[in-house]
C-alpha cells in the first residue's frame, strides 16, 4: 500500500500544477479553471478503476486536491485564491 500513498500525493501535486500552468497562460478565472480541471480528474478517476490501484491512487489524489482547492477558492474569492497559485 505503500506505493498508493506516493502515487495519492504525486496526483495531488501533479493536478495543483496543471491548475497553476492553465492559469498562467489563459488567465481564466481560478474557479472556472478549478471546475474543469476536477470533471476531467473525475473522468480520469473513473476510468482508472480497471487500471489497478497505483493509478486510482494517483487520480483520486488529484481529484482531492481540486475539490480542495476549489473550497478554499469559494472561502477566499477568487482573487485571493489565484495569489496562493
Amino acid at each position: 500500500h505503500h506505493v498508493e500513498h506516493v502515487k495519492h500525493a504525486e496526483g495531488c501535486v501533479a493536478a495543483i500544477a496543471e491548475v497553476q500552468r492553465r492559469l498562467r497562460s489563459t488567465g481564466e478565472d481560478p474557479a472556472a479553471a478549478g471546475r474543469v480541471m476536477r470533471e476531467g480528474w473525475r473522468a480520469g478517476e473513473d476510468a482508472a478503476r480497471g487500471r489497478g490501484g497505483a493509478w486510482l491512487a494517483y487520480r483520486r489524489g488529484g481529484v482531492e486536491a481540486l475539490e480542495a482547492l476549489s473550497g478554499d477558492i469559494a472561502v477566499t474569492g477568487p482573487g485571493r485564491g489565484s495569489a496562493a497559485l
